[in-house]
Order: structure tokens, then C-alpha cells, then sequence
């Protein structure tokens, strides 16, 4: 019998981990966003028809090897499907578009991050710089989402839209990936 509820408990386990970890998705190039991954709940307080909830995270852990440290970080930009959500009969491919170039653009400051943190000579006070250079990388990303949404008017603009998605794209070449 005790057998029987511990195969439960690990089960239950199991089950709530995958489903916590199952309401982020990291940006892939090959896995576009679709409109049921918006399953937050709506703000009744926001007047656009759709939100979309990114976020940067970071990582790393140094060694020290000949007197010398290194640094290795693990980066990654991610969508948070509980946080993200669209009003109902509002799902329109135009709109996801708009939605998945705001991930795009994370993905594409995840990777800003990447180069920022691998080509800092650290001092005896990396944690600070470290924090530094995130916090200087979040504001450059907020102003980033900014503009492109009053550039676009929030996707109503469509040649704005289409200047963006090719500006985007290109950057994300030119980018280093992590």
C-alpha cells in the first residue's frame, strides 16, 4: 500500500512540474506562437485586444582555472502562456504576427545579453557588473517594445508592421544566438 501512494506522490510530482515548466515557452525559430498559447487571464483594464508576456532570464556560474576565472552563462527568452492572453474573436493572424515579433524581440535581446556578458572583462566585482549589464539590456528592450508598438500602433499601421518583421528578422541574423 505504502508503494502505491509514493507512485502517486511521484506521479502528482511529476505531473505539476512538467505543467509549470509546460506554461513557458523558449523562443524557437522553428515554433511560432500560436493563439492557444495566450492563456492568461484578460486585463479588463487594458484596452488592447492582446498581450503578450516575455522575459529574459539569465544565469552563471565562474571557475577558476590558473588564476584566472571564467564566466559561463546560460540565457534564454522565454513566453509565459499564464501571463499572456488575447480577447476573445479577436484572434486574427495579423495580430498574432504583431505578438510573435514582441517574443521575436526578446529572443533578439536574450542574444544582445549573450554577447554583452562574453565580451565583458570582469573585475573583482563581476556580480555588480553582471547585474549591470542586465539591467542596462531590460531598459534597452523595454524601449525596443515601446517603439515598435507606437510605431506600429499596436499592428493597425501595416506597412510600419512589415518594416519592423524585416528589421527584426535581420537583426536576429545578424545576431549571435547563445
Amino acid at each position: 500500500m505504502k508503494s502505491i501512494y509514493f507512485v502517486l506522490i511521484v506521479a502528482f510530482i511529476c505531473c505539476v512540474s512538467g505543467s509549470l515548466h509546460a506554461q513557458t515557452i523558449k523562443w524557437d525559430t522553428n515554433t511560432p506562437l500560436t493563439w492557444t498559447d495566450f492563456s492568461g487571464t484578460i486585463d479588463k483594464n487594458n484596452p488592447y485586444y492582446a498581450h503578450t508576456q516575455a522575459r529574459i532570464n539569465y544565469n552563471y556560474k565562474w571557475r577558476k582555472s590558473d588564476y584566472l576565472f571564467t564566466y559561463e552563462f546560460k540565457i534564454d527568452a522565454g513566453f509565459e502562456k499564464n501571463a499572456s492572453w488575447v480577447r476573445p474573436g479577436k484572434e486574427s493572424p495579423e495580430l498574432l504576427q504583431h505578438e510573435q515579433l514582441h517574443f521575436d524581440i526578446s529572443e533578439l535581446f536574450a542574444r544582445k545579453l549573450s554577447v554583452a556578458f562574453n565580451t565583458k572583462k570582469y573585475t573583482a566585482n563581476y556580480e555588480q557588473e553582471i547585474k549591470d549589464i542586465f539591467a542596462q539590456i531590460m531598459k534597452e528592450v523595454g524601449a525596443m517594445q515601446e517603439k515598435y508598438d507606437a510605431e506600429t500602433n499596436h499592428s493597425a499601421n501595416k506597412d510600419k508592421q512589415q518594416e519592423w518583421e524585416t528589421y527584426v528578422k535581420e537583426q536576429l541574423k545578424q545576431t549571435p544566438s547563445y
